[in-house]
């Protein structure tokens, strides 16, 4: 796995990369990039940070040739959980509320015309109840689709990388006691299994589906131990 300085390096570039693409003034880029890696690397983060970004670039990295709107797609990334607060239930919210602010300073027709997509797409990673997850033989292949699995790609890795996920996740909600989360956890977790279709496109639920609900459930077990 690469090392923070890599994964930041990486994303940088990315950006860079994207924003001269789309036009956007260095000025903007370079204070944007500040912004974005003044709350990605915030110490109080431990899975929402820019190790979770990469791998989604990853996952859109071997899905490229699907992919409708890179662009889009990779604002999505760097701006979808660009406002975190675990206390919050609008995050999702409030992280394009953030892209909204880069566009007006962007203030370039190329980022102007995306907006509509990458509101889609962020809003589309609380859409848990999204049709193609309700039956097994119906898959999506939209570019929301495949930002919802690279969102939760990580539930299908295998079990060292998911343990460490999971005891992230538990650290970023320490303020509360470990039966209260043990209790929101597993019902988080049971949600999961209860529907067809963890993974929303055929290719991710082939790679993951079944990883996935072996992780979940050795998590949910492990929980009702404690």
């Amino acid at each position: 796995m690469a090392s923070n300085d890599e994964t930041t390096a990486f994303l940088q570039e990315k950006w860079e990369h994207l924003t001269k693409a789309t036009n956007v003034n260095k000025s903007v880029q370079d204070k944007w990039w500040d912004h974005l890696k003044s709350h990605y690397l915030d110490p109080k983060r431990k899975y929402h940070t820019f190790v979770h970004l990469k791998r989604m670039f990853d996952d859109m990295e071997d899905v490229k040739d699907l992919i409708q709107s890179k662009e889009a797609m990779s604002y999505a990334i760097f701006f979808h959980d660009a406002s975190y607060d675990v206390h919050a239930q609008d995050n999702e919210e409030n992280s394009f509320n953030t892209f909204t602010e880069f566009i007006t300073e962007a203030d370039t027709e190329e980022v102007i015309s995306l907006g509509p997509l990458v509101e889609q797409l962020i809003k589309a990673s609380k859409a848990s109840c999204a049709e193609v997850y309700k039956s097994d033989e119906m898959f999506g292949k939209e570019d929301m689709h495949f930002f919802m699995d690279f969102d939760i790609s990580i539930l299908g890795y295998d079990p060292k990388e998911y343990k460490k996920f999971s005891d992230q996740i538990r650290e970023e909600y320490s303020f509360l006691p470990k039966s209260r989360y043990n209790g929101l956890r597993i019902k988080v977790l049971q949600q999961f299994l209860q529907i067809p279709n963890i993974y929303a496109t055929e290719i991710f639920h082939k790679k993951y589906e079944k990883q996935a609900r072996c992780n979940i459930q050795n998590e949910i077990d492990a929980l009702q131990k404690e």
